[in-house]
């Protein structure tokens, strides 16, 4: 017997956001153990990067409904730009010109405060509500769905699919990719903050599972809400589709350059600096590593500290270094493949880590070296454990230069030396999506079973 989902996600192809793969790959093998699926998504959005390929991969039988959003900044500061020219023209009409100075500078300071409330909990705060509106109307001439799987970031996905699933009186299933609240890149405090933390209870309250994608953001989930029984939350980790990896070559042991490969948005605190300044320390001790490494940054860069040219100066001229565009999905794996050694950023100052990016995964299954910048106690050094211990992974903590310059010399070492062949292989199996997935089908079908 079939059943009906309703998906509640802002990253969905054709958007190429490193969030779309887990949930797209969730809709595949779903779709296949009999789910039937209606997707609420958005509409578009001109910051993103788009692969219309990946539109290709949606199940052809899925019901997918596109909701607007906009961003709410932009639309205040329209606002403000309007007030503003309209004091101003009143000012000199009446010879009055400070006055609308004055005038400005009061609407300024509140605008501030409601410029950080508009952003709770994201940018696409608009989202929760456009979805959620969507999602409702959708069912309005069939039955309401068995159960809701909503992801996030963004948040507001989350909270479009609360909303939804009380509106529709389904169990929601929500699937934190990130942490919330504990997120090391999650800053804001005061009335921001507080209105937040509400929305992160509220989804919390509202689920009748949810899925963290590491033990150690299960662990501060739990902690966080203490009155949350620990059978409610459970563990999906980041995956990769075996047979979605490109039939290429990887390159044999060359003699030029060692290419150091990111694929993927440089933000926030995932900062190449530490790795690019101790390039330049590596090679001032050693200098038959001057232009010994070249390294390329492989994605959709929105964030201006990440030019090519900044980046380039942390070196000191010691290395090349790239910032090139986002490429189509499988584009990127191809690229993932040809590399020499393949570049994981931690994050820098923020303790251990709970996070590891979705592209850790896809890089191990390329069998690609690694070279990772991460806590030695963290998420990420958790998963690298579980590796083949043969396989060639460098790592150093993320913010520690001379730790990283050594590692340095190290892969440069087992490229002259003929040791830099492969990655890891034989990876736990349930790092497999299609088994995943299979654990996903479990845990909505007992959160079905629970409302009956």
């Amino acid at each position: 017997m079939s059943r009906e989902l309703l998906v509640v996600a802002f990253h969905f192809p054709p958007l190429a956001s490193s969030g779309t793969y887990r949930t797209l790959s969730f809709a595949r093998h779903l779709a296949r153990m009999g789910w039937r699926l209606t997707v609420v998504t958005v509409a578009g959005t001109e910051a993103a990067p788009r692969d219309e390929a990946l539109l290709l991969e949606v199940p052809k039988d899925a019901r997918v409904v596109r909701a607007r959003s906009f961003d709410p900044v932009a639309v205040l500061k329209r606002l403000l730009l309007l007030r503003r020219d309209g004091a101003r023209s009143s000012a000199a009409s009446t010879g009055n010109a400070s006055g609308g100075c004055a005038a400005g500078g009061a609407v300024g300071g509140a605008a501030g405060v409601v410029t950080r409330l508009l952003q709770v909990p994201d940018r696409e705060s608009p989202f929760q509500f456009t979805a959620a509106a969507a999602a409702v109307r959708a069912y309005a001439d069939r039955d309401p769905p068995d159960a809701v799987f909503a992801s996030g970031p963004p948040m507001s996905g989350l909270v479009a699919g609360a909303l939804a699933a009380r509106a529709l009186g389904a169990p929601l299933v929500a699937d934190l990719r990130d942490p919330w609240r504990a997120n090391p890149f999650r800053s804001a405090g005061g009335a921001a903050g507080a209105l937040d933390s509400l929305l992160e209870r509220f989804v919390v309250a509202s689920s009748s599972a949810i899925v963290a994608n590491t033990p150690h953001a299960a662990a501060a989930l739990l902690k966080a809400h203490p009155d949350v029984p620990e059978g409610r939350v459970a563990v999906i980790e980041n995956g990769f589709d075996p047979d979605g990896l490109p039939r290429v070559e990887a390159p044999p042991a060359g003699t030029g350059p060692l290419t150091l490969l990111h694929a993927g948005v440089l933000y926030g605190k995932r900062d190449p600096g530490p790795l690019l300044r101790a390039i330049r320390a590596a090679a001032e001790g050693d200098p038959s590593l001057r232009g010994f490494f070249r390294v390329r940054f492989v994605g959709f860069q929105g964030d201006a500290r990440f030019s090519a040219k900044r980046l380039a100066a942390e070196t000191g001229g010691a290395a090349d270094v790239s910032v090139e565009g986002s490429l189509p999905h499988a584009a990127a794996l191809e690229e993932m493949i040809r590399a020499d050694v393949l570049l994981l950023l931690g994050v820098i100052g923020a303790g251990p880590e709970v996070q590891v990016p979705a592209k850790l995964f896809e890089y191990l299954a390329t069998g690609r070296p690694i070279f990772s910048l991460h806590h030695p106690e963290g998420a990420i050094a958790a998963v690298l454990a579980e590796v083949d211990p043969s396989a060639r992974v460098f790592p150093a903590p993320a913010d520690d230069e001379a730790a990283i310059a050594r590692a340095l010399r190290d892969v440069a070492a087992a490229r002259r030396g003929g040791r830099l062949l492969r990655g890891p292989s034989a990876l736990p199996a349930r790092f497999d999506r299609a088994r995943q997935a299979e654990r996903l089908d479990g845990i909505l079908s007992a959160a079905c079973y629970s409302r009956r």
